[in-house]
């Protein structure tokens, strides 16, 4: 019988994304929205920090607009490690890093999903699966290399 997986668990915000960042020029001065904050797994904030944070997208963050906040993004390398920088600086990286891949995919479903409660019915469709196997492909096959790249910059900075 094989060992269960370790995670990392702490208090979350369980949804972070720019609408529910305050910022002070560059720099980020307040959190808010703690509707979703319990016990849960660290990857899963830091995973919501590289898709919104430090990813890009092909139009525009607009936090009153679900479309916006729902688009696909790629995440950046040079915005992923200015982050990631941060984070080490209070904390390791979690030991379940590998695992985000799989964490992003749940997450973009579920923000999908919960998405399309603000959209009309005629909508919902649309909403759920406008570019959701390409965003799913991309976590999946492309993510846990850029994902390696950065853990070796980490680790070479």
């Amino acid at each position: 019988m094989s060992s269960p997986k370790l995670r990392d668990l702490t208090v979350i915000h369980g949804d972070l994304h720019p609408g529910n960042l305050l910022y002070d020029g560059d720099s980020v001065s307040a959190f808010l929205d703690f509707d979703y904050a319990a016990p849960g797994m660290a990857i899963r904030d830091i995973g919501d920090c590289l898709l919104f944070v430090a990813g890009s997208r092909q139009s525009d963050f607009d936090p009153d607009d679900i479309w916006s906040l729902a688009q696909p993004c790629r995440i950046e390398k040079a915005n992923a490690l200015a982050f990631l920088q941060g984070y080490i600086s209070v904390r390791p990286i979690p030991r379940d890093w590998l695992d985000l891949p799989v964490v992003l995919s749940s997450r973009w479903i579920q923000i999908r999903v919960r998405g399309s409660r603000k959209v009309s019915r005629e909508e919902k469709v649309r909403f759920l699966l406008r570019d959701l196997e390409s965003t799913l492909d991309y976590l999946s096959g492309e993510l846990p290399a850029i994902l390696a790249d950065i853990v070796a910059s980490l680790s070479t900075s």
